[in-house]
């Protein structure tokens, strides 16, 4: 099981302070770090003491506990300087899904942000139906920039539909608004 967060082994209290929580997609609770969930809303700073009650150490860190808790419900026992709290958390089986939106969405903002929002951005993973769905999702919302960034680093390959290509290329001439 994978709970999407960076983890630092705290000395003082033999826990695993949170050092950074990934930020995926918030609707798809399979993308996104299961300690943003709602009813968890784990915060940077706070520490793991124990997983399903097992006591965490140095030895025995959160990740060994979670051997075999792919897409299960886990019991996190977290505590900061607010006190202690228990939490049941859905783990995810694979982290790969809410870090690669991350890091979409943060070349997204470094291009925006660099640019004067003048220029678009979006990633192809690949030139299959994930690549589809990536374009699709966002096309409409960067091409209206003036430029646009079709990423194709870690691209797995496939083939270059002439849909994509077309789509790219059109010109817009005009609106319809009813």
């Amino acid at each position: 099981g994978q709970l999407g967060a960076e983890l630092r082994f705290n000395e003082a209290d033999r826990s695993y302070e949170i050092t950074r929580l990934v930020t995926g997609d918030a609707w798809d609770a399979g993308a996104d770090s299961p300690l943003n969930a709602v009813g968890v809303e784990a915060r940077v700073g706070e520490r793991i003491v124990s997983v399903n009650g097992q006591r965490v150490s140095f030895e025995r860190p959160p990740q060994a506990l979670l051997v075999h808790q792919a897409n299960a419900k886990v019991e996190l026992t977290l505590t900061s300087d607010a006190g202690t709290r228990t939490v049941l958390v859905n783990t995810l089986a694979d982290e790969v899904p809410a870090r690669y939106r991350e890091w979409v969405e943060r070349n997204r903002a470094w291009v925006h942000e660099r640019s004067g929002g003048q220029v678009g951005y979006f990633h192809l993973p690949d030139m299959m139906a994930a690549g589809y769905a990536e374009f699709h999702r966002y096309f409409n919302a960067e091409c209206d920039r003036a430029a646009l960034i079709v990423d194709v680093r870690y691209n797995r390959g496939g083939h270059v539909s002439s849909l994509l290509l077309e789509k790219i290329a059109r010109k817009r001439i005009g609106y319809a608004h009813t």
